[in-house]
């Protein structure tokens, strides 16, 4: 759900790769030059740009904001992007309000789960492509409360604000 802290952990990420002196490269269709101010090293609006860098550079973190936008416009390349990004040394992260937004080819590739605040259905969806029941409980989380959990990791709710 909207303002429940995704942006905030997804630029917290961004400075933490900028330690590691990794790169970061972002599409984010709203241009929020916060991404900037967290150390961000590319930023764009323009899909097609973002995708030609992604697939040019190696080793980066790759952020695409407001996801279930530019997987609907950029459908075909955005799998591409998700089932390949970690071939090219990429860590790849998708961030949307809703999991259903996100091709579930593209859920599927997704080694890590960070889920804020969701509707009781798209709990209900990653609990059982993740097997974690503790999942049912994203769709009671409060601002800033997340959940991370991996396909071979168990859920920790964890609180961001």
């Amino acid at each position: 759900m909207t303002e429940s802290g995704k942006s905030t952990l997804a630029r917290r990420m961004v400075a933490g790769y900028k330690t590691e002196g990794l790169h970061t490269l972002i599409l984010d269709p709203l241009d929020d030059p916060a991404w900037y101010n967290a150390g961000a090293s590319y930023l764009t609006t323009d899909g097609d740009k973002f995708l030609e860098i992604v697939f040019k550079s190696r080793k980066c973190a790759i952020f695409v904001d407001e996801s279930g936008e530019a997987i609907g416009r950029y459908g075909g390349a955005m799998k591409k992007l998700a089932t390949r990004s970690r071939h090219y040394g990429h860590n790849a992260h998708f961030i949307s309000q809703r999991a259903v937004d996100i091709d579930k080819t593209i859920r599927d590739q997704c080694t890590y789960l960070f889920c804020f605040r969701v509707s009781r259905g798209d709990a209900e969806t990653l609990a059982n492509e993740y097997g974690y029941e503790e999942l049912l409980e994203c769709s009671r989380l409060n601002q800033g409360e997340f959940i991370k959990c991996g396909r071979f990791l168990k859920p920790k709710k964890i609180r961001l604000f």
